[in-house]
């Protein structure tokens, strides 16, 4: 076991205690890695509050000292940390594990950013809720990391209802500074101690915070809107001959009024598999939904599938298989031109690099997001044991996200590499004013350096 040396480490203990401030390699070496294949970074030391009142002690002594701090939730970012300079602090938010406060009458939940949204999601339907939170990877992400590091705060299991973010009513942050900001809530108005209305207290200061990868402050608690939980449910599976039938059932689909799905996932063909689920809060209104969706297929050429799988995979599939994921978001109306492209150069890149013979395949998943907009992922699998085969697929993940971008396409991960990737698209009046509310937050740029091109 090798003890690392730390400037702050007697500081850090002082204000967490010794068993919360990480400072062995062994203990240091869990917090080098997320799940992305890119490569680790080398922190300095880890330290793990339990409280917002330990956080702000945290960052106000690493901002004083210019110590960078490295943000971590559930450790589930797809596109790396990026290195920071010097002896950084990782800070690691999971002790902020609660459900504060489930209010049935105004129908929100309040929780500690650190809380895992399975945990969130059981809490809540405890109390015969729902809250709207991520599919897939439920179980590993945490509240915090979702809305800083999702695009539009988390894609969620129900693609009807919009991203977790959309049902956010008020956020805590801690500041580079130490200092707590209650967004939409006991800000202007200090007698009222929870919004009804998002904006409601003035400008939406919420949405400043959304999918900044951490970069302009610590998420520490939320607000979220709930719902009466749906006690209805069925999933069924499809198979569609080609991609402008799917294209064609997916349009169709889009215009009812009355959305009869809840979800629906496309995996790549020929045949395209076409799972769908519906939810409803009777047997009788949960059986029209079905044979709505039904027609609709019927009528597109589709057939039901009678194997036993399953167009978008299990939670162990995405969490366990080695790969480097490209997930973004695009317009609907730009969809099929940009997904021929993409399409495309993969194939080409495939061919012209023989990355089969290297342990390098594509899978590549479609969801409709809203009535707007469709969310994919390309998965680039890798096989460990082959040389460079995870460089490869690294390179090609990358290529993929700079060819999105290019296309008009919004990157789901607000993080490492994806982030910079991001900004270099950004136009200059938009980067300056980030760079302004960068500055104001964090003068002294010392939460998560490097995101969105901030060094």
């Amino acid at each position: 076991m090798i003890s690392i040396t730390h400037p702050l480490a007697p500081q850090l203990a002082a204000i967490l205690g010794e068993s919360n401030v990480l400072r062995d390699d062994a203990a240091i070496t869990p917090f080098r890695q997320d799940k992305s294949p890119y490569p680790p970074i080398d922190p300095g030391i880890v330290v793990r509050p339990g409280s917002i009142e330990e956080i702000s002690a945290v960052l106000q002594l690493a901002n004083n000292s210019r110590t960078p701090v490295i943000v971590r939730g559930g450790g589930f970012s797809m596109t790396g940390f990026l290195q920071p300079p010097g002896q950084a602090i990782v800070l690691d938010t999971r002790r902020l594990n609660r459900v504060l406060d489930i209010d049935e009458e105004n129908m929100t939940v309040t929780a500690e950013a650190g809380v895992i949204m399975s945990d969130l999601d059981a809490q809540v339907a405890a109390r015969g809720f729902e809250v709207q939170t991520v599919g897939v990877p439920i179980q590993y992400t945490t509240l915090g990391g979702v809305l800083s590091g999702v695009v539009g705060g988390g894609i969620p299991r129900d693609s009807t209802g919009g991203t977790t973010g959309r049902q956010l009513i008020a956020l805590k942050v801690v500041l580079a500074d130490g200092s707590i900001l209650q967004t939409n809530a006991g800000g202007s108005n200090v007698n009222r101690l929870a919004s009804a209305m998002p904006g409601g207290d003035g400008p939406f200061l919420t949405g400043v915070f959304i999918g900044d990868g951490g970069t302009l402050g610590v998420k520490v608690e939320a607000t979220l809107q709930v719902t009466p939980a749906i006690g209805h449910s069925t999933s069924q599976q499809w198979l569609l001959d080609d991609f402008d039938s799917v294209w064609q059932a997916l349009g169709r689909l889009a215009t009812i009024r009355e959305a009869p799905y809840t979800g629906i996932g496309v995996g790549e063909g020929p045949p395209w598999p076409l799972s769908f689920t519906a939810r409803a809060s009777t047997p009788d209104l949960l059986e029209l939904q079905v044979r709505t969706v039904e027609r609709v297929l019927h009528a597109c050429g589709a057939r039901p599938d009678t194997s036993e799988s399953t167009a978008v995979p299990s939670r162990e599939w995405f969490v366990n298989v080695d790969r480097a994921i490209v997930a973004f978001m695009i317009g609907r109306a730009q969809f099929v031109e940009a997904f021929q492209r993409i399409r495309t150069m993969l194939d080409e890149r495939t061919r012209e690099h023989h990355l089969s013979d290297r342990g390098v395949g594509v899978k590549v998943y479609i969801y409709p997001h809203t009535r707007h907009a469709i969310y994919t992922t390309i998965s680039v699998l890798f096989d460990r044991t082959v040389p460079d085969s995870r460089t490869k697929a690294v390179e090609l993940a990358t290529e993929t996200y700079e060819l999105i971008v290019a296309l008009g396409g919004y990157l789901e991960p607000h993080q490492g590499v994806a982030s910079r990737i991001i900004a270099r698209s950004w136009a200059p009046t938009y980067r300056r004013l980030f760079l302004g509310l960068k500055s104001a937050v964090d003068p002294n740029n010392i939460l998560n350096p490097g995101l969105w091109g901030v060094d």
